[in-house]
Protein backbone atom coordinates (compact mmCIF):
# COMPACT_ATOMS: atom_id res chain seq x y z
CA UNK A 1 0.00 0.00 0.00
CA UNK A 2 2.68 2.30 0.56
CA UNK A 3 4.52 2.25 -2.43
CA UNK A 4 1.54 2.69 -4.76
CA UNK A 5 0.00 5.56 -2.34
CA UNK A 6 3.32 7.02 -2.77
CA UNK A 7 2.85 7.24 -6.27
CA UNK A 8 -0.52 8.88 -6.43
CA UNK A 9 0.88 11.18 -3.90
CA UNK A 10 3.48 11.78 -6.60
CA UNK A 11 1.03 12.60 -9.71
CA UNK A 12 -1.10 14.74 -7.09
CA UNK A 13 1.88 16.72 -6.21
CA UNK A 14 1.71 18.18 -9.51
CA UNK A 15 -1.76 18.96 -10.23
CA UNK A 16 -3.81 21.41 -9.27
CA UNK A 17 -7.32 20.60 -7.68
CA UNK A 18 -10.24 20.76 -9.76
CA UNK A 19 -12.08 23.60 -9.69
CA UNK A 20 -15.26 22.57 -9.43
CA UNK A 21 -16.69 18.89 -8.53
CA UNK A 22 -16.35 16.48 -11.81
CA UNK A 23 -13.63 18.03 -13.65
CA UNK A 24 -10.08 17.73 -13.53
CA UNK A 25 -7.43 19.70 -12.49
CA UNK A 26 -4.79 21.47 -14.39
CA UNK A 27 -1.30 20.76 -13.97
CA UNK A 28 0.25 23.54 -11.98
CA UNK A 29 1.56 22.84 -8.10
CA UNK A 30 -1.59 24.09 -5.59
CA UNK A 31 -1.61 20.46 -4.54
CA UNK A 32 2.15 20.85 -3.84
CA UNK A 33 1.40 23.93 -2.27
CA UNK A 34 -1.13 22.20 0.21
CA UNK A 35 -0.22 18.81 0.61
CA UNK A 36 2.52 18.05 3.31
CA UNK A 37 2.82 21.06 4.87
CA UNK A 38 3.80 22.36 1.35
CA UNK A 39 6.58 20.69 1.13
CA UNK A 40 6.25 19.54 -2.80
CA UNK A 41 7.76 16.31 -2.11
CA UNK A 42 6.08 12.68 -2.05
CA UNK A 43 7.01 11.67 1.82
CA UNK A 44 8.64 8.53 2.55
CA UNK A 45 7.30 5.85 4.38
CA UNK A 46 7.77 7.20 8.12
CA UNK A 47 6.42 9.96 6.61
CA UNK A 48 3.11 8.20 5.38
CA UNK A 49 3.27 6.40 8.65
CA UNK A 50 3.04 10.26 9.94
CA UNK A 51 0.71 11.76 8.34
CA UNK A 52 -1.84 8.85 8.52
CA UNK A 53 -1.64 8.86 12.10
CA UNK A 54 -2.14 12.86 11.73
CA UNK A 55 -5.60 12.05 9.67
CA UNK A 56 -6.55 9.71 12.18
CA UNK A 57 -6.19 12.48 14.91
CA UNK A 58 -8.60 15.02 12.99
CA UNK A 59 -10.95 12.26 13.20
CA UNK A 60 -10.46 10.66 9.55
CA UNK A 61 -11.40 6.49 9.69
CA UNK A 62 -11.82 6.59 12.93
CA UNK A 63 -12.82 2.92 12.78
CA UNK A 64 -9.23 1.69 10.91
CA UNK A 65 -7.77 3.58 13.08
CA UNK A 66 -8.58 1.46 16.35
CA UNK A 67 -8.21 -1.25 13.80
CA UNK A 68 -5.03 -0.78 14.35
CA UNK A 69 -4.16 0.23 17.31
CA UNK A 70 -4.10 4.38 16.58
CA UNK A 71 -0.39 3.41 15.73
CA UNK A 72 1.68 3.22 12.84
CA UNK A 73 4.71 5.37 13.24
CA UNK A 74 7.61 2.33 13.10
CA UNK A 75 5.76 -0.49 12.68
CA UNK A 76 5.62 -3.16 9.95
CA UNK A 77 1.95 -2.32 10.19
CA UNK A 78 0.25 -2.64 6.46
CA UNK A 79 -1.69 -0.06 4.97
CA UNK A 80 -4.72 -0.29 2.71
CA UNK A 81 -6.78 2.07 0.82
CA UNK A 82 -8.95 3.42 3.75
CA UNK A 83 -6.04 4.54 5.35
CA UNK A 84 -4.64 6.38 1.83
CA UNK A 85 -8.28 8.26 1.79
CA UNK A 86 -7.67 9.25 5.42
CA UNK A 87 -4.32 10.25 4.49
CA UNK A 88 -5.66 12.40 1.04
CA UNK A 89 -8.55 13.17 2.33
CA UNK A 90 -7.34 14.92 5.68
CA UNK A 91 -4.61 17.07 3.17
CA UNK A 92 -7.39 18.45 0.96
CA UNK A 93 -8.00 15.75 -1.91
CA UNK A 94 -11.00 14.58 -2.81
CA UNK A 95 -10.65 11.24 -2.49
CA UNK A 96 -13.23 8.86 -3.48
CA UNK A 97 -13.46 5.26 -2.14
CA UNK A 98 -15.40 2.46 -4.19
CA UNK A 99 -16.47 -1.16 -3.36
CA UNK A 100 -17.54 -3.74 -5.66
CA UNK A 101 -19.38 -6.63 -4.55
CA UNK A 102 -21.37 -8.74 -6.50
CA UNK A 103 -24.92 -9.61 -5.68
CA UNK A 104 -24.91 -12.49 -7.80
CA UNK A 105 -22.42 -14.67 -10.37
CA UNK A 106 -19.59 -14.25 -7.67
CA UNK A 107 -16.20 -12.90 -8.66
CA UNK A 108 -16.68 -12.94 -12.38
CA UNK A 109 -19.07 -10.52 -11.98
CA UNK A 110 -16.93 -8.15 -9.55
CA UNK A 111 -14.00 -8.72 -12.10
CA UNK A 112 -16.58 -7.55 -15.03
CA UNK A 113 -18.00 -4.59 -12.57
CA UNK A 114 -14.29 -3.45 -11.87
CA UNK A 115 -13.45 -3.55 -15.32
CA UNK A 116 -16.33 -1.62 -16.87
CA UNK A 117 -15.86 1.34 -13.66
CA UNK A 118 -11.97 1.47 -14.07
CA UNK A 119 -12.52 1.92 -18.25
CA UNK A 120 -14.72 4.59 -17.91
CA UNK A 121 -12.79 5.96 -15.15
CA UNK A 122 -9.63 6.77 -17.76
CA UNK A 123 -12.13 7.57 -20.69
CA UNK A 124 -13.81 10.26 -19.15
CA UNK A 125 -9.94 11.90 -19.07
CA UNK A 126 -9.02 11.27 -22.37
CA UNK A 127 -10.41 14.13 -24.78
CA UNK A 128 -8.32 16.60 -22.12
CA UNK A 129 -5.11 14.46 -22.14
CA UNK A 130 -2.65 16.09 -24.88
CA UNK A 131 -1.04 13.96 -26.98
CA UNK A 132 2.75 13.78 -26.18
CA UNK A 133 5.21 15.49 -28.55
CA UNK A 134 8.29 13.48 -28.98
CA UNK A 135 11.28 13.68 -31.97
CA UNK A 136 11.87 9.80 -30.38
CA UNK A 137 10.47 7.38 -32.10
CA UNK A 138 9.85 5.29 -29.48
CA UNK A 139 7.39 7.74 -27.48
CA UNK A 140 5.66 8.67 -30.42
CA UNK A 141 1.69 8.08 -29.42
CA UNK A 142 -0.23 5.47 -31.18
CA UNK A 143 -2.66 2.64 -31.10
CA UNK A 144 -3.25 1.29 -28.98
CA UNK A 145 -1.87 3.68 -26.14
CA UNK A 146 -4.12 5.92 -24.85
CA UNK A 147 -3.41 9.08 -22.60
CA UNK A 148 -6.14 10.26 -20.10
CA UNK A 149 -5.48 13.01 -18.10
CA UNK A 150 -7.32 11.02 -14.95
CA UNK A 151 -4.95 10.55 -11.74
CA UNK A 152 -3.72 6.98 -11.41
CA UNK A 153 -5.84 4.77 -9.38
CA UNK A 154 -4.52 2.78 -6.35
CA UNK A 155 -6.79 -0.53 -6.80
CA UNK A 156 -6.77 -3.58 -3.35
CA UNK A 157 -7.51 -6.71 -3.52
CA UNK A 158 -7.11 -9.99 -1.42
CA UNK A 159 -4.84 -7.89 0.64
CA UNK A 160 -2.91 -6.79 -2.37
CA UNK A 161 -2.29 -3.26 -3.97
CA UNK A 162 -1.67 -2.16 -7.26
CA UNK A 163 -1.31 0.72 -9.23
CA UNK A 164 -3.55 1.19 -12.50
CA UNK A 165 -2.47 3.98 -14.95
Amino acid sequence: GYRNLQMLIGHLLRRSPPRQPGTEGEPGAPYADSMFGGKGVVPCLLGIQAFTEQAWAQGFDTVGADQLGNALIGTQKWIGTLEGVALLRSNGVRAQYVDFKARQGGGAVRHEQLWKWVRQYFDEGVEKAPKPQSSDQFLVWREPAVFSSRPPLYLQHQGHSRTVV
